[in-house]
């Protein structure tokens, strides 16, 4: 707000193309109560848009939930059928919120998750790609060089030594 200090500022042009077309309809209305019904309508519809955005919130807060809970590679079908909603919408709702696409996220989670593992260093690293949902340890090590720029061995060479990276299960 300390923006508009000492400024005169047009409401239309802060908030855009809504307010522009009320403020039209405003001065065409000549009614007092007409005026009124169209600023309660407008501000009636606002309202509905931000409960809207919240419920979006909520509903992409616990997809994301979800597919923490579940290491799991989440189909995208799946996840928008439980929701009842197309996989398009699930996939433009989960990057308008999150900014990524719900396939990257899952994939940034399960790198996140391997990298907790690794750390730890009580696991292989075959234990580690398959407890983090990767379908085999050349996906692991793919997603892996992806994120990190190095292989997962690489990473924790004093853990694994050279060769025995993913050999021991």
């Amino acid at each position: 707000m300390s923006a508009f200090n000492d400024q005169i500022a047009d409401l239309r042009d802060l908030l855009g193309r809504p307010v522009r077309v009320l403020h039209e309809r405003l001065r065409e209305e000549s009614a007092l109560g007409r005026r009124v019904e169209l600023l309660e309508g407008f501000l009636v519809a606002r309202l509905a848009e931000k409960e809207k955005r919240a419920a979006n919130i909520t509903m992409v807060g616990s997809i994301i939930r979800e597919m923490q809970q579940n290491p799991d590679p989440n189909s995208i079908r799946n996840i928008a059928n439980r929701y009842k909603i197309s996989t398009r919408y699930l996939s433009r709702l989960f990057l308008q919120y999150t900014g990524v696409t719900p396939k990257l996220y899952d994939k940034i989670h399960r790198f996140q998750q391997s990298l907790r593992l690794i750390t730890e260093n009580r696991y292989s690293l075959t234990s580690i790609a398959y407890d983090c949902g990767y379908f085999d340890q050349s996906h692991f090590i793919r997603d892996f060089k992806h994120f990190a720029g190095i292989t997962p061995s690489s990473y924790a060479p004093e853990a694994y030594p050279v060769g025995m990276a993913l050999v021991n299960g």
